[in-house]
């Protein structure tokens, strides 16, 4: 499982490069740098997440719209139904992924890939426990800048969740 992760995560920040390796004027260009520190809280139904994440970039587009790099964070989260918890909730995945991100003026999306270690907090769930391949993405609209607006987020992995809340944070 570790190599196929590590696999994605290559191919997912090596795409603008592969995609225009032909062309003598490519626009990506690779410029290592830091992109974004985040916390956020969403909320939908029976699912409730806090997150912190930071980003880092290793290519850009020339205009400065489109990047790619990645992305490590932790979520907690719960999930559940009137009668309680389920799927051992709450849990906490511990995200290493790659990340293709479009950010604008007001709005930013962000599509990642990549390696999550989840862990249960509910013992009979333990062997749920471990290292999985995760999905995972969200639309920020920002209020002010990249330092605050609403988030609309989803994941799945051994676990899936997703909610809309708010998103506090530092980017470029």
């Amino acid at each position: 499982m570790h190599i196929k992760c590590i696999t994605v995560l290559i191919a997912i920040i090596s795409f603008p490069y592969i995609l225009y390796s032909q062309e003598k004027d490519n626009p990506f260009r690779f410029e290592p740098q830091f992109k974004s520190t985040q916390f956020d809280a969403t909320s939908i139904y029976f699912i409730n997440t806090l997150s912190a994440s930071v980003d880092f970039d290793l290519t850009k587009d020339k205009a400065n719209v489109a990047s790619g790099g990645f992305r490590a964070g932790v979520d907690y989260f719960s999930t559940g139904t009137v009668g309680g918890s389920t799927n051992g909730s709450p849990c906490l995945d511990y995200d290493m992924l790659g990340r293709w991100t479009i950010d604008k003026d007001f709005i930013r999306i962000d599509l990642c890939l990549g390696g999550s270690y989840h862990t249960a907090s509910k013992s009979y769930y333990k062997d749920d426990e471990g290292l999985f391949l995760k999905f995972g993405g969200d639309i920020k609209f920002k209020f002010y800048k990249n330092y605050a607006g609403l988030l609309i987020k989803f994941g799945t992995s051994k676990v899936s969740y997703g909610g809309i809340g708010l998103f506090l944070g530092y980017g470029h």
